[in-house]
């Protein structure tokens, strides 16, 4: 008995049906960088149509790329340059674009050499939105490091910052200074006044403060009335 296989072929209307299925935008693009097809996940998240797409590159749409930390991306550190340049793919690279609408979508980007046999198609990239993981981490980061009270760094950032400054004062043989300071009677009045004026001085204090200070200096809360 003979083992019978049945075999498909995908035309161009059921590849993008197919594609269009997806929630991961998809988009390739020839060996020029131009933009040959991609699915509607892609024209989404990019906020253009699909007939605005095709035929431009990534670098036509004034996207305003940016890499993770917010520097201006240059062109030939894109994900698809890189991974049409070198011949290796690309795989999960967070870049920062800006919509049609002036909005800034953060994207996870893996772009996927074809090799000379998908000619004209050189590179297939894929992404997905991650910009609500990154607003939950900035979020993280911010209650990690922020006083809730005045919003100055907390104690951690603050030590962290003083770290760095350190650091750098050493590098250049410079010289610096560290004030800690507290705030005199301060028991006396949450005791006498209740801990809604105390917050209030804090805050004061705090805005006081920041109002005096340099560009290059920093402050922060270190522990109930205790500032540096």
């Amino acid at each position: 008995m003979t083992d019978q296989r049945d075999h498909f072929v995908v035309s161009a209307v059921d590849w993008q049906s197919i594609v269009d299925a997806l929630h991961e935008g998809v988009t390739v693009l020839d060996t020029r960088g131009r933009i040959m097809a991609c699915n509607y996940a892609a024209a989404t998240m990019i906020g253009r149509s699909r007939s605005e797409l095709i035929g431009l590159t990534p670098f036509d749409l004034d996207l305003a790329t940016v890499d993770e930390d917010g520097v201006p991306l240059p062109v030939e550190d894109h994900p698809s340059a890189v991974a049409g340049r070198s011949g290796n793919p690309v795989r999960e690279q967070v870049i920062g674009i800006s919509d049609a609408h002036g909005q800034r979508r953060w994207l996870s980007v893996s772009a996927t050499p074809m090799g000379q046999v998908a000619r004209p198609a050189a590179v297939v990239l894929t992404f997905h939105d991650v910009s609500a993981r990154r607003d939950y981490e900035a979020e993280l980061r911010h209650l990690a490091e922020v006083d809730d009270l005045t919003g100055l760094p907390n104690r951690r950032a603050f030590l962290h910052a003083l770290a760095d400054h350190l650091a750098s004062r050493r590098r250049e043989d410079a010289r610096g200074a560290l004030l800690v300071l507290d705030l005199d009677r301060f028991k006396e009045l949450n005791d006498t006044l209740g801990h809604v004026i105390g917050d209030r001085l804090l805050v004061n204090a705090a805005r006081a403060m920041e109002d005096r200070l340099r560009s290059s200096d920093v402050v922060g809360r270190l522990a109930g009335d205790e500032f540096a």
